[in-house]
């Protein structure tokens, strides 16, 4: 297990994009071979048979497999046209899509899936990041929206809202979200407003191209989210980690946005190995 984690660890991020038939995959591939371009990085293609079509006497393994081998060499030739200058490559398994995938991506690593019932279990079970190709993804135009809660371990999200930002030479809009009454709306959106300016100093520092709106406002930060991906070009919430084999959980919020998100949401997970997009908020 030391050696997995450690060879992971060495290996340049990449970028996994799970595949299903060629009807249904051009919006999610467009989306990951752009994102590999702008992070100039690897872009592996990852197509799972479901186990019955492998065990069907009319369609035995092999024959299932060649079947994949052939659905995954059209979506690696049609990545190349998209992305030129990529490195992409291919890989067909036998098994359900969503532990492929999950099993195809290390820590570092982005994975990107469509916004089925696939989606939401690799979300769930991912140790990796995991963008949710959904909604409106061309024209890429608008901010990386983000949300922000004042947790200390909301730096995963920062971290990757810009990053996002940085690869796309646009905004972040950081949607700071509480409870507080209409009479003292003025005095706590100022405060809040003070306190998510200091914690986004570190990030601020590390990117400083990229300008930066805070908006401080009162709810359910489920519905100001999917208000704010109507003008965005991705949505970036925080994830927790998965624990056991039931995985970690997108929470409510993260799962109204898998179901109403106007643009792609990326679930940004820190790599508890590495500490890789966890930044501690609290000496801020």
């Amino acid at each position: 297990m030391t050696g997995h984690v450690a060879g992971e660890s060495m290996r340049p991020p990449q970028i996994v994009v799970g595949v299903g038939e060629p009807a249904g995959w051009g919006p999610v591939l467009r989306w990951a071979a752009a994102e590999a371009g702008r992070r100039r990085c690897r872009l592996r293609i990852v197509h799972a048979t479901r186990p019955d079509a492998c065990h069907s006497p009319d369609h035995p393994e092999a024959l299932a497999l060649g079947d994949a081998a052939r659905l995954v060499a059209a979506a690696t030739g049609e990545a190349r046209l998209l992305a030129p200058g990529v490195p992409v490559d291919g890989d067909a398994r036998a098994g359900s899509a969503a532990a492929a995938l999950v099993a195809a991506a290390g820590p570092h690593d982005l994975l990107v899936v469509g916004d089925g019932p696939t989606g939401r279990l690799v979300v769930a079970r991912a140790r990796s990041s995991v963008a949710v190709v959904r909604g409106r993804t061309v024209p890429e135009t608008g901010p990386v929206a983000v949300g922000y809660d004042g947790h200390p371990a909301a730096g995963s999200a920062l971290l990757a809202a810009f990053e996002s930002a940085g690869t796309r030479s646009c905004a972040v809009t950081v949607i700071r979200t509480a409870l507080f009454a209409d009479d003292i709306a003025v005095t706590v959106r100022a405060a809040l407003a003070a306190d998510t300016r200091r914690a986004l100093e570190p990030f601020v520092d590390k990117y400083p191209e990229v300008p930066v709106d805070i908006l401080v406002v009162s709810g359910d930060p489920a519905a100001h989210l999917v208000a704010a991906s109507r003008d965005a070009r991705l949505v970036v919430l925080g994830a927790r980690a998965p624990r056991g084999p039931a995985g970690g959980s997108s929470g409510p919020v993260g799962l109204h946005l898998m179901h109403h998100s106007f643009c792609p949401v990326l679930f940004a997970r820190a790599c508890e190995n590495t500490g890789r997009h966890h930044v501690d908020l609290r000496q801020r």
